[in-house]
């Protein structure tokens, strides 16, 4: 059964120094040099994503901007608590723009089976409603460690990386 792995990254395999610890990069990096097929989904720019996620060698393409694709005049409005900060931040995106699109449409492209996701916050609820399975952080905020299949370590102690470790190696 082929499988797409999918990361949210901030506040999900980012630490809160915007930086995927080395102990994560060489597990993930290992496994995809194994076959392993991952990627990630972030509400960042393909730019800003690449800065804080160097060093990862990502051999399927990423998902920017929350999946953003103008697909119809419909709009979605999530408002959301900055991460380990007090403000709130307000984002309107077509009605379709969202992870869950992007990644159905790269399960499709790859021929894959199975989606398996991890995330942190509450952006993340349609990339899990779509996922065959799905794990919410240990720092995850509490809408969607409720839609989650299970909770795993957090983004400080290199919870996505050591799931995988444990889990894809046996697949």
């Amino acid at each position: 059964m082929k499988t797409l792995y999918v990361t949210d990254l901030d506040g999900t395999l980012l630490n809160t120094r915007d930086r995927i610890n080395p102990k994560s990069i060489r597990i993930i990096n290992e496994l995809i040099g194994q076959g392993m097929l991952f990627t990630y989904a972030t509400a960042r720019s393909l730019v800003s994503a690449s800065v804080v996620a160097e060093g990862l060698s990502v051999t399927v393409p990423v998902i920017v901007y929350n999946g953003a694709v103008a697909q119809d005049e419909r709009v979605r409005c999530t408002i959301q608590q900055e991460l380990y900060r007090p403000e709130y931040w307000c984002e309107i995106m077509p009605a379709k723009a969202t992870k869950a699109e992007a990644i159905k449409t790269l399960k499709r492209l790859w021929k894959c089976d199975r989606i398996v996701s991890f995330g942190d916050a509450i952006n993340d609820i349609p990339m899990f409603e779509i996922s065959d399975e799905c794990y919410a952080v240990e720092n995850a905020v509490s809408e969607l460690k409720e839609a989650a299949s299970g909770i795993i370590g957090s983004n400080e102690k290199d919870g996505v990386a050591k799931w995988l470790w444990s889990h894809v190696k046996t697949e």
